[in-house]
């Protein structure tokens, strides 16, 4: 029997929901802080208040169902990442395994848009897709792109249509002015020097002509995110504006998710919305925002963030910023622990923690040994409403603290200074305390919580690493060749340069963890051997039963 997949579009008109788990709160006027520039929800206070169950019925006012032709070059076997809707047509994004679908508004299959593969108009993942229905187009942005791919509504391809970028970039989204001939872009914006395997962005949004060549643009200096791609961009067209949200990784956030109008005439950004709610030591929230021509809204994750994921989740992502895989041990991470109370909550965890991230050894140190250098940026957002006419002398003063009163600060979670003969009172949410990358280290940082890894993989570590990962090979072998889990074997190795010292060291580690009754290294060339393949190198190995 054929799946058959159903397409729900939803109109929703109510005021800003809030979505924790199956609870929902709809805020009074008293919980939103609205000034001249955008409204503000304090997502901390609607956690007090017990949310009630909703149906789909108190949260629209009409839907049409859509029954989508179910025959096989139609169907897809997870549920659409994306759908774009125009009058007469249905853009269905499933995910990287299929490609775009394109329907029509009474759900019959049209045609495929392009395929995945890396040809010309092929592409991995989609981020971004739209119809132009008046100019019979579609559009396609994936999700690191240097170029938007542009398609018929047969789903031909038409490379010399495609919209051009002059920089990589990442999670586009676009609004096309075909009158004009302009184009506005808005891009997820990575800050220099925070990830070596991302490009940075230099802009967050412009507007640029089909070769790439931008009219004006907005620095993203001011956005700038750690080069991640669990960070995203949105930008629903439920409404006339050029709207979008930036959000950040739930266990990387430190500032408010905020949805954004972009005026591409004037070339001026205006906050528009904003749901608060920083990373704690016991809870993290991922928000996606929307906007309707009545209402903003928002859909809220609610994570439980204990310190052993929290810890856990930031050693990993500084990894990755390296590329070194969690197979690869490392020697020490260090924590510089604000109270007595944080560390004695991680050290319960400890082990929990140097087993995840592969580490062999974690150190504490005092916040105020002054090993880190730390720097302070006031939020803007939260103190130019309180503090405006001071606003310009308070920045300059926040950003001049000393080390000792930042730790200060830190641990007393509020800080007062004198500005102008005006007294300011500053809350821990109301900057942002980041610490410095030191010569062999990389730190992180999350609210209350800092660690700092070191990345120096000295020769041990680096034969312990290549052990690890021929320990994980020789498994995939044991599997694909059928043997069953407790079955010994006989391992025969292929002398290789890179691995001698490696197997010759941990030869009882590697033996214990794949049941090897012997591992020879081979001088001359093994028959019937399978050839594993390394970073940098092959290895040919054979295993038999013994």
């Amino acid at each position: 029997m054929k799946a058959r997949h159903f397409f729900y579009p939803l109109l929703f008109l109510f005021s800003v929901a809030m979505f924790a788990s199956c609870s929902s709160y709809v805020p009074k006027e008293g919980d939103i802080i609205e000034d001249s520039a955008f409204r503000s929800v304090d997502l901390r206070i609607i956690e007090k208040i017990k949310g009630t169950v909703m149906s789909l019925g108190d949260l629209m006012e009409t839907y049409e169902i859509i029954k989508l032709e179910n025959r096989d070059e139609a169907l897809v076997k997870t549920y659409p990442f994306g759908i774009f809707v125009t009058d007469n047509y249905i853009l269905l994004n499933p995910d990287a395994i299929f490609p775009i679908k394109l329907f029509t508004r009474k759900g019959q299959y049209v045609a495929d848009i392009g395929g995945i593969g890396q040809g010309p108009g092929e592409y991995k993942t989609i981020h971004f897709c739209m119809i132009a229905e008046k100019q019979k187009r579609i559009y396609l942005g994936p999700g690191r792109a240097n170029k938007i791919l542009t398609y018929d509504l047969k789903g031909n391809y038409l490379s010399d249509e495609a919209i051009h970028f002059k920089e990589i970039v990442h999670k586009p989204c676009i609004w096309m002015d075909h009158d004009k001939k302009h184009v506005t872009v808005v891009g997820l914006p990575f800050s220099e020097n925070e990830n070596s395997n991302f490009e940075i962005s230099n802009n967050v949004c412009w507007v640029q002509n089909r070769e790439g060549d931008i009219v004006h643009r907005i620095s993203a200096n001011h956005y700038g995110l750690i080069g991640d791609y669990s960070n995203g961009l949105v930008a629903c067209r439920n409404v006339d504006a050029i709207s979008f949200s930036i959000f950040e990784d739930p266990m990387l956030r430190t500032r408010p998710d905020t949805l954004y109008h972009y005026d591409a005439v004037k070339n001026i950004i205006t906050p528009r919305f904003t749901i608060d709610h920083v990373v704690s030591e016991n809870q993290s929230a991922c928000t996606v925002l929307y906007e309707t021509s009545r209402s903003y809204w928002a859909q809220v994750t609610l994570y439980p963030n204990d310190l052993s994921s929290s810890v856990s989740s930031m050693v990993l992502a500084l990894r990755r910023k390296v590329n070194i895989k969690v197979r690869q041990p490392l020697h020490t991470v260090m924590i510089p622990v604000v109270d007595a109370h944080q560390q004695e909550s991680i050290e319960a965890v400890k082990n929990l923690i140097l087993n995840e991230v592969n580490v062999k050894e974690l150190k504490f140190v005092d916040n105020t040994a002054g090993i880190l250098v730390k720097k302070i940026k006031p939020d803007f957002k939260k103190l130019g409403p309180r503090y405006g006419k001071i606003m310009k002398a308070l920045a300059a003063t926040i950003q001049s603290m000393s080390q000792e009163d930042i730790n200060a600060f830190e641990k007393a979670g509020t800080f007062t200074l004198m500005v102008d003969g005006q007294e300011a009172v500053l809350e821990r949410t109301d900057v942002e305390i980041i610490s410095e990358d030191i010569p062999g280290w990389l730190v992180a940082n999350e609210g209350r919580l800092t660690v700092a890894l070191d990345i120096t993989v000295t020769e041990d570590l680096r034969k312990e690493g290549l052990a690890r990962e021929l320990v994980n090979r020789i498994q995939n072998l044991r599997k694909s060749s059928g043997f069953d889990i407790t079955d010994k074997i006989h391992v025969s190795i292929l002398s290789c340069e890179e691995m001698d010292e490696a197997i010759h060291d941990y030869k009882d580690y590697i033996a214990n963890q794949v049941l090897a009754e012997s591992i020879e290294i081979m001088d001359n060339a093994i028959s019937d051997a399978t050839e594993l393949d390394f970073e940098d190198f092959k290895l040919s190995v054979k295993i038999e039963k013994a």
